[in-house]
């Protein structure tokens, strides 16, 4: 990957103080890019730490023509309502953000000729019966959540197709790493390292025999530039993800024994909101792109549980959760 071809690019990140979005953020300022962040803080916070924030929302289209302009070149879009509990909760909110949101800025994009970076979700897919997950798959969305991201995607397909406009899908496999904080509606891993830290007993739903496909930031932010700066791939659907199937169980197990504890998970019957196992294919991703993952679970769960006990104070919020992966 060619990494000096982001030297000088003009990027906005909408959503650029979450998770995903602080760790490209400040990978893109090492690279030499003029970086623009909008978020609206709904779920995050600005710390006055770098420049170029906007306090945004993007349903407000009036705001957005006034910032955005032809000197931008890329976007990422990783500004959302996300999870299934919340998108069940305001599922107006989540058809808003989601969909509004999203043709708003690529209303924007189609106007000033900038390339859009889509988030979306491996949960898309919901229940297969084949895997690896490729993304030639009929999708079978479970949750409203799902429906928002796979509809977005189809905006996206069809703003290339009728208006040339350049854009791409990115569908996220689990991803965790440090700075990602706990929460009802956060990752699962983050919560499970908290509850274990606390010395909590996670519920694991499938039993713990659920598989996912977990992927740590530092790779997804390699995967997202290596998008960025890819050309001929406008209008496709690409899988971030690993291709390496984890049970859950095995997940716990890393995380119970990094953290040095003696607790034991409680092994619960399905959810049927969720699919058993998820691993995608991460072949079109290395051909279209070149992007292939480089932290292999253990290690990337290492560093994260060092953090997380580094930042004990501020990341160890008192909740109760089970894991529905």
């Amino acid at each position: 990957m060619n990494l000096s071809l982001m030297k000088g690019k003009k990027v906005i990140i909408t959503g650029g103080c979450g998770f995903v979005g602080t760790h490209l953020r400040k990978k893109l300022f090492e690279l030499g890019v003029e970086v623009h962040v909008l978020d609206n803080l709904f779920s995050s916070k600005y710390d006055n730490d770098f420049p170029n924030f906007h306090n945004v929302d993007i349903l407000d289209k009036g705001v957005l023509n006034d910032i955005l302009n032809e000197s931008f070149d890329l976007m990422f879009h990783l500004a959302a309502h996300f999870g299934h509990p919340r998108s069940l909760k305001d599922p107006n909110l989540n058809l808003q953000v989601n969909l509004q949101g999203t043709l708003n800025l690529l209303e924007a994009c189609r106007k000033y000729n900038i390339k859009m970076v889509f988030s979306s979700t491996f949960t898309v897919y919901g229940v297969q019966d084949v895997m690896p997950l490729d993304e030639n798959m009929n999708c079978n969305p479970l949750s409203l959540y799902d429906v928002s991201k796979l509809a977005a995607e189809r905006y996206l397909k069809s703003y290339h197709n009728l208006f040339q406009t350049e854009t791409v899908s990115v569908r996220f496999s689990n991803i965790y790493g440090p700075g990602d904080p706990q929460g009802p509606y956060r990752s699962a891993v983050s919560n499970l390292i908290g509850q274990v830290l606390r010395e909590q007993s996670p519920t694991l739903h499938f039993k713990g025999k659920a598989t996912r496909d977990f992927i740590h930031i530092d790779d997804i932010v390699m995967a997202l530039i290596a998008v960025g700066i890819t050309e001929n791939i406008s209008g496709e659907v690409i899988n971030l993800c690993t291709g390496v199937e984890t049970t859950v169980k095995e997940l716990t197990d890393y995380i119970i024994k990094y953290s040095k504890s003696n607790i034991k998970p409680i092994l619960v019957p399905a959810n049927k909101y969720y699919s058993s196992n998820m691993v995608g294919s991460p072949l079109k991703a290395l051909e279209k792109t070149g992007f292939k993952y480089r932290i292999k679970v253990p290690d990337g769960l290492k560093k994260t549980i060092e953090w997380a006990i580094e930042n004990y104070n501020t990341f160890s919020v008192e909740q109760p959760y089970s894991y529905n992966p």
